[in-house]
């Protein structure tokens, strides 16, 4: 059973990378030159001279903070959550705050602008590496994942150009687990794939299939995530990534589960476009038995 890849995540970064744009609303009215009343005759006058300190910028949040984020707001640019105790039931961990390069802290910018957005993702996508653990491979097998929010745009404009990048688990598609008291190198142990790792409602790859967080009732688990390809490398083709990958799976669960052993087993791929956007690994699933 081969077929093209499922979608890991659906946030900003993927969804949680949001494809929607925003743009700061500007309007302009004209004048003439020499008349410094403008078109429309107005009589100029000398600005007032205000005693009130223009507004600060908003403080950068701090890190190994805890909230409580529902699902809905990874998909903003800016969030206002109030944190929580670690200890107490929460579904988003600030590991990092980071700035924005110098290049695209430019004042009057949407926060929504493209290199912006981009900038703020590859930042704490780099950072999460570091801090969760594992390696490609094993965090590709997480439902683990990194989200990052900005100031609001008054506060940009103001200023303010941190990145906080926080540290979610889908349970599902569209809902946030609860996370652990520790989370730093949690993916250094492989034990915590059991509950962390990446399954499926139902045949992977189907349209009525869904994934989900391995704590969920589910079909089937993503045992591998098999690297197809180098970063630079081209996309090797539907032949190769899917019969190709196939046969590599079922090697990969000969090798682990020993000839002759009964599994059933499915393989999911990249397609061109996942490929372009960077996914170079294709998922080994075994049914389950749970």
């Amino acid at each position: 059973m081969t077929r093209p890849l499922p979608r890991l995540v659906a946030s900003r970064t993927a969804a949680l990378l949001m494809g929607l744009a925003l743009t700061a609303g500007c309007s302009s009215q004209a004048v003439t030159a020499g008349d410094p009343a403008g078109s429309a005759g107005r009589t100029a006058t000398s600005p007032r001279m205000s005693s009130t300190p223009p507004p600060s910028p908003p403080a950068a949040p701090a890190t190994g903070a805890c909230r409580q984020l529902d699902y809905a707001a990874i998909s903003r640019y800016s969030n206002g959550d109030p944190t929580v105790s670690c200890k107490a039931p929460h579904t988003a961990y600030t590991f990092a705050v980071q700035s924005l390069p110098s290049d695209v802290k430019i004042a009057g910018v949407s926060i929504g602008n493209k290199s912006v957005q981009d900038a703020a993702a590859q930042g704490c996508r780099a950072a999460f590496a570091g801090f969760i653990g594992g390696n490609p491979a094993e965090r590709a097998l997480s439902r683990l994942s990194v989200t990052y929010f900005l100031p609001d745009q008054q506060g940009f404009n103001l200023g303010a150009t941190w990145v906080r990048c926080d540290v979610v688990a889908l349970k599902t598609a569209n809902t946030l687990a609860s996370l652990p008291d520790k989370l730093n190198g949690l993916l250094d142990d492989p034990k915590s794939l059991h509950d962390f790792g990446v399954c499926s409602k139902g045949t992977p790859g189907a349209a009525t299939s869904g994934l989900v967080m391995c704590t969920e009732k589910h079909t089937y688990r993503a045992e591998a995530a098999l690297r197809l390809g180098s970063t630079s490398a081209g996309y090797p083709g539907i032949a190769a990534a899917g019969k190709g990958g196939q046969k590599l799976c079922s090697g990969y669960l000969t090798r682990t589960l020993g000839a002759g052993s009964g599994y059933t087993f499915g393989w999911t791929y990249p397609t061109a476009s996942d490929w372009a956007a960077g996914q170079r690994f294709g998922y080994c699933w075994l049914k389950s038995t749970r």
